[in-house]
C-alpha cells in the first residue's frame, strides 16, 4: 500500500533528520538512505504524486547538506534534489514550499540569481515566513545580496496587507 510505504520513508527521513541532529552523522547517513530508496520507489510507482516529488527532493537536499557537513571542501552534489524538485514543480507548479525548497538547493549550488527567482516566486505563492528565510542556513549566500533585502522588504508588506484584510 502506497500510503503506508510512504509514511514508513517519511519516518525514515525524520530518524535521518533527529540522528543528524545528535551528531550521529552515519546513523543519519543510514537512515536518509533507506527514505531516498523507498521515495524513489515510490515516485516511480506514482510519478503524477506531488508528496512523493517533494519529499524525494527534501531527502536529496539532506543528504546533500549532510555530505557536505562532513567534508565542506567537497563539491557536494545537489542535482538529483534539482531534478526532484523540478518535477514536483511540474506536477504542482503552485505549491510554494516546492518552490522554496528549489530556492533552497538553487543557493547551495551557487545558481543565486536562479534562487532569488524562485524565491520571489515562493513569496508570491504565500511562502510568508519571514523569520525562517532569515534563518536559513540554505539561504546564507544570498544575504548580502540587494535582492534578497527587497524581497524581504516585500515579504513585511505583503504580511501587513494580508494581516489588514484579515
Amino acid at each position: 500500500d502506497d500510503s503506508a510505504r510512504n509514511r514508513i520513508a517519511t519516518a525514515r527521513f525524520r530518524v535521518g533528520q533527529l540522528k543528524r541532529n545528535l551528531s550521529d552523522p552515519q546513523g543519519a547517513r543510514d537512515a536518509f538512505d533507506q527514505a531516498l530508496g523507498q521515495f524513489q520507489q515510490l515516485t516511480r510507482h506514482v510519478p503524477s504524486n506531488v508528496g512523493h516529488a517533494k519529499t524525494l527532493g527534501d531527502v536529496l537536499a539532506a543528504r546533500a547538506r549532510l555530505d557536505s557537513s562532513w567534508n565542506p571542501d567537497a563539491r557536494t552534489d545537489f542535482k538529483d534534489a534539482i531534478a526532484s524538485y523540478t518535477s514536483a514543480i511540474e506536477i504542482d507548479p503552485d505549491d510554494s514550499s516546492i518552490v522554496y525548497g528549489m530556492a533552497c538547493v538553487c543557493c547551495r549550488v551557487g545558481r543565486f540569481e536562479e534562487a532569488l527567482d524562485h524565491l520571489e516566486h515562493a513569496i508570491s505563492l504565500g511562502f510568508h515566513h519571514r523569520e525562517w528565510i532569515e534563518n536559513d542556513t540554505d539561504l546564507s549566500d544570498l544575504r548580502e545580496l540587494p535582492r534578497f533585502a527587497k524581497l524581504l522588504e516585500k515579504l513585511e508588506t505583503t504580511t501587513e496587507v494580508t494581516e489588514d484584510t484579515e
